[in-house]
């Protein structure tokens, strides 16, 4: 007998809570369109903090100044921290393209008709259906690395600047050359 999971939503549209039914053992970020999660912003607690002070505890607290960085104090603090970018993107592997692929409702669908149509003697039912699972898997392997690929190619074209004080005097530098204490 199959495991059912019983979650309570909130339907905002009319205020009434409904129940939704989900199969155990299914990945949960399957259903998070029906359930209509958000996703969760995460805050440092510095910034938090932060929030609070005036402006002079937070230059203090930072360790530095309304005129910003000297150019040694960037420097010295480039080394320290090292450049201001996110950790590279990793490519997905096709393993993970093929699960995303494979875990596809329709497709599972697909495949136990196959296995019943093998079973009970329909071969060539159980061919086409087979067919029908390698087309839209391969199909979908397809197009996901191919916007992988156009992804990476946009986001190589974008250079991001930032007007920051330095010496007290506003520049205009490349966001991987921030350090902590910049004035921006």
């Amino acid at each position: 007998m199959r495991t059912l999971l019983r979650s309570h939503l909130f339907d905002l549209n009319c205020g009434t809570e409904s129940v939704a039914y989900m199969p155990a053992g299914l990945p949960k970020h399957l259903f998070a369109a029906i359930r209509r999660e958000k996703p969760q912003i995460k805050v440092s607690q510095a910034v938090i903090e932060s929030a609070v002070l005036n402006a002079a505890a937070v230059y203090e607290r930072l360790g530095t100044r309304a005129e910003g960085l000297t150019a040694e104090e960037a420097a010295a603090r480039l080394i320290q921290y090292g450049p201001n970018v996110l950790a590279k993107d990793q490519q997905t592997g096709w393993g993970k393209l093929l699960w995303h692929a494979v875990i596809n409702p329709l497709v599972i669908l697909l495949g136990v008709l196959s296995t019943i149509s093998f079973v009970t003697g329909d071969a060539r039912a159980g061919i086409m259906m087979l067919l029908m699972i390698i087309l839209g898997v391969g199909l979908k392997l397809i197009q996901e690395a191919r916007a992988d690929s156009a992804a990476a190619k946009l986001k190589a074209m974008i250079s991001v600047t930032a007007t920051v004080m330095r010496e007290g005097v506003a520049q205009e530098i490349a966001l991987s050359q921030l350090v902590p204490g910049d004035v921006v």
